[in-house]
């Protein structure tokens, strides 16, 4: 069975964070208002916009900046095993953009990646992407759970 495409662990990570941890969701909401981002995993692009506060996954689009990586460096970052300087200058990460919009995609990373730590979801959400399983499935496990 293929895996589901990056757009939805995406989608599905933001949804999350906004319903369990709302202040880092407003805060990643606030970093990237207004900006539009291509991120390719494994050939597969999502087009992420913040606009008013809500997040969109888009399959097309115009995009302000760029990102690329492998599922596996998503997981290196995910796990703190790779910082995101490090990536890029290593080439297992590229971006392309505006110096004050990959700043801000930056900021937006870090603060998604402090709330998801507050998010009930998230491991799930990770071994899901590790294994390449449905996200949803494993969202409606949590919800059910007492």
């Amino acid at each position: 069975m293929p895996r589901p495409e990056f757009r939805f662990y995406l989608d599905c990570a933001l949804q999350r964070l906004s319903a369990e941890a709302p202040r880092w969701y407003t805060r990643v909401a606030r970093h990237l208002d207004g900006l539009s981002i291509a991120v390719t995993v494994e050939s597969a692009t999502v087009l992420l916009r913040f606009d008013a506060r809500v997040h969109r996954c888009e399959s097309e689009g115009v995009s302000i900046v760029e990102i690329s990586a492998e599922r596996a460096t998503l997981l290196d970052l995910i796990d703190g095993e790779l910082a995101l300087h490090e990536a890029i200058r290593s080439d297992r990460m590229f971006v392309r953009g505006p110096v004050a919009a990959v700043v801000r995609f930056d900021s937006a990373f870090s603060t998604f990646l402090d709330g998801a730590i507050r998010s009930r979801s998230f491991p799930l959400l990770v071994r899901s992407l590790r294994n390449g399983t449905c996200p949803w499935k494993a969202v409606r496990r949590i919800e059910e759970a007492p």
